[in-house]
């Protein structure tokens, strides 16, 4: 079964949605006159507000198009996930909207709406992936995230790790001036958005994968391939061999008689009816 004509939508709005936002990524970071290396994203609002907020703004949109594919393929989806992706990209959004706080004019509030969104932003996405490990048990899809996972943590953790250097060397703490300059934070933080971006395609891919390997709907009902309805010939004055005792599960209809024209339902198929077609006649 291939992919239905919604996930087809829901896939091509994703691909556009994040691909802008990726673009718009390396187009900032290229003719910014911040540096990559020490200055976070956020730190652009200052220089290039218009960019940063068109390339989170667009990852944030490509985000939710990512929910409704893995909707559209079928894929059991625990509510959790659902919530922690749309976390996800309500974080960005509120990253966006509310700039981080620099001089020469600090605003504290906005500057903290940033912070914690930010921090609901790249921890939701991980966790996305993480609950939908347990409904893709024992399929090639739950092998393909587990790495992607991987990578998205440790990349995580390393951000998380010059974050704290930083706060520490700027609260004076001796010796994580050197641990900054070891471990960048404006590096860490590209690599993180790069594995949250990868996160994303991955979902993508598993949600393809899902929608093919989905059987049809046939197959779901008869699962030993009788799905197809076939006629059994039947001779006057004999029964079509359906009794009350028998239960249908794959229906075989008799095609000894047309449609029931009273009822519109097949003949001597009604849940399961008597013998409808009854004796021969003596003349």
């Amino acid at each position: 079964m291939g992919m239905s004509r919604g996930l087809r939508i829901w896939r091509l709005a994703a691909f556009a949605a994040i691909g802008w936002g990726a673009f718009t990524f390396v187009v900032m970071n290229l003719v910014s006159t911040r540096d990559p290396r020490y200055d976070t994203l956020s730190s652009y609002s200052q220089t290039d507000p218009g960019l940063l907020s068109a390339s989170v703004l667009s990852v944030a949109v490509g985000s939710l198009a990512v929910l409704g594919c893995l909707v559209a393929s079928g894929m059991p989806l625990p509510r959790s996930a659902q919530v922690l992706l749309s976390l996800w990209a309500l974080g960005l959004t509120f990253a966006a909207a509310f700039p981080a706080s620099y001089p020469p004019h600090p605003d504290p509030v906005s500057g903290e709406i940033h912070l914690y969104a930010c921090l609901v932003a790249f921890t939701s996405l991980p966790g996305t992936v993480l609950v939908l490990l347990e409904p893709l048990r024992g399929t090639p899809s739950r092998a393909t995230l587990v790495r992607w996972l991987w990578l998205g943590v440790g990349v995580l953790a390393l951000f998380g790790a010059s974050f704290l250097f930083v706060r520490l060397d700027e609260a004076g703490v001796a010796g994580f001036h050197t641990l900054t300059e070891l471990l960048p934070i404006g590096l860490t933080q590209r690599l993180m958005l790069v594995g949250e971006v990868a996160l994303l395609l991955s979902l993508l891919r598993v949600a393809r994968l899902r929608a093919v390997a989905r059987p049809s709907r046939a197959t779901e009902l008869f699962p030993d391939g009788g799905g197809e309805f076939r006629c059994v010939p039947v001779q006057p004055g004999h029964s079509a061999g359906v009794d009350e005792h028998h239960r249908l599960v794959g229906v075989e209809p008799s095609c000894g008689r047309p449609l029931d024209q009273r009822r519109g339902r097949l003949s001597g198929v009604d849940g399961v009816e008597h013998d409808t077609l009854g004796t021969a006649e003596q003349p």
